[in-house]
Formats: C-alpha cells, structure tokens, sequence
C-alpha cells in the first residue's frame, strides 16, 4: 500500500470516527427535542385543566353562596335553581379535579385531593343546616370553615 493510499484510508478512518458520534449525537438531540416538545404539549394541556378547575371552584362558591343567600324564601323557584347549580357545579369540580390528578400528576395533586374531600363534607354539612333552615349555622359554618379552605 502506498503513503498516499494510507494517507486516503486515515483520513477516512478519521472521518467515521468523528461522524459515528456525530450521527450519534444528531440523534439524540432529535429525542430531546421530540421529549420536549411532548412536555410542552402535556403542560400546556394541564395548565388548562388547572385553570378549568379554579373556573369550576369559582362558579361552585359562587352558586353555594347564592343557595345560603336564597335559605330564607326555601319555597322560591330561585332557591330550588340555586341548589341544582351547586350540585352540578360540585360535579363540575370532581370532573376537572380527577382530569386533573391523572398520570404523573397523581402524586401532586393528592394533598389536594384531601382538601377536595374535606371541603365535600363541609359543603354536604353546610347544605343540610340549610335544609333544615339553620340559615344562621350554615353562615358560620361557611365564614369559618368553607371560605377557609376555598382560599388555600
């Protein structure tokens, strides 16, 4: 073989040396930036699912507060309304919340979770002073309790 010969096969031996990282390299920068892009998409995705669950805790306080507003005329077709809206609207919080705590969000949405669950009983408690025309305690109760854990 002669120098020029050696000389053509080094620098080829050379070139797939430095291209196998290369082509290496080249690829997983074509995964990172796949994997990044379906993060983006994934948090994106949840960042609406947040914000439709503190639409739907809103339009849930809102209602809960209407019905203790309307504990008073029991009788009025507003108050029979007003209820519907907190059942549905509670509805509306458990959907978004479990859309929500799929997946690897599970484990951080499960303090919330437990407040989820907390204030269900308080509100189930509230609504029954309330049905049973203890308009005063479900006040209280809503003050001292309800609102706190709404604003957490």
């Amino acid at each position: 073989m002669k120098l020029r010969e050696r000389f053509v096969v080094t620098l080829v031996v050379i070139a797939v040396i430095l291209a196998a990282p290369a082509a290496v390299a080249v690829r997983s920068l074509l995964t990172l930036r796949q994997d990044i892009v379906e993060i983006n998409v994934r948090n994106a995705a949840r960042a609406l699912q947040l914000g439709r669950l503190q639409a739907a805790f809103r339009d849930m306080s809102n209602s809960e507060r209407i019905f203790l507003a309307l504990a008073n005329s029991p009788e009025s077709p507003q108050f029979a309304n007003a209820r519907r809206m907190v059942t549905e609207n509670e509805a509306k919080v458990e959907v978004a919340f479990d859309t929500l705590s799929t997946d690897e969000y599970a484990n951080i949405t499960g303090p919330a979770g437990a407040m989820w669950d907390s204030l269900k009983v308080t509100i189930a408690q509230e609504q029954e002073l309330i049905l049973s025309e203890q308009v005063e305690a479900a006040d209280t109760l809503r003050a001292t309790v309800v609102d706190s854990l709404l604003t957490r």
